[in-house]
């Protein structure tokens, strides 16, 4: 009862877990590599994924279209302040129209995951994964599932 009593605590002040549950960042496939330090779990995604950049008026686009990007390259700038729009990651500029960037992936997106002897994994090689799914026991992080989703 004090445990349950304890986590709701933690939820309603959203601080973070004691042990926090590592949750996927991408859907996809699971692959898991042990060695004498840990377990090292990688995601790879099962298609291109896209992501769109929205912006104002106030900023102005420069990249063009079929132009390939680094990750944490300028989108967008800020014509009156210091301002700008960053990708998240390396791709293709697909499309640009009023307020909006898509960027395509050029290769599937991989999140890797290192984990330390001790840690309970739930996940195993071929195991197919959803978005913001736990892959170590534990509990779930707001921040974390914000982040995510």
């Amino acid at each position: 009862m004090t445990q349950g009593l304890a986590r709701v605590e933690e939820l309603f002040e959203a601080r973070n877990p004691k042990l926090v549950a590592e949750i996927s960042d991408i859907a996809g496939t699971v692959e898991v590599s042990h060695s004498n330090n840990g377990a090292l779990v990688k995601v790879t995604a099962h298609n291109l994924e896209e992501e769109e950049y929205y912006f104002g008026e106030d900023f102005e686009a420069v990249v063009k279209e079929g132009q390939q990007i680094k990750a944490k390259q300028i989108l967008a700038k800020n014509t009156k302040e210091k301002g700008r729009i960053t990708a998240s990651f390396s791709g293709e500029v697909k499309k640009i129209s009023a307020g909006m960037i898509v960027i395509r992936d050029t290769e599937k997106r991989s999140y890797e995951y290192s984990f330390d002897l001790g840690r309970t994994l739930l996940v195993k090689t071929g195991d197919t994964v959803k978005i913001a799914q736990k892959l170590t026991e534990g509990n779930l992080s707001i921040q974390k599932l914000m982040q995510v989703g």
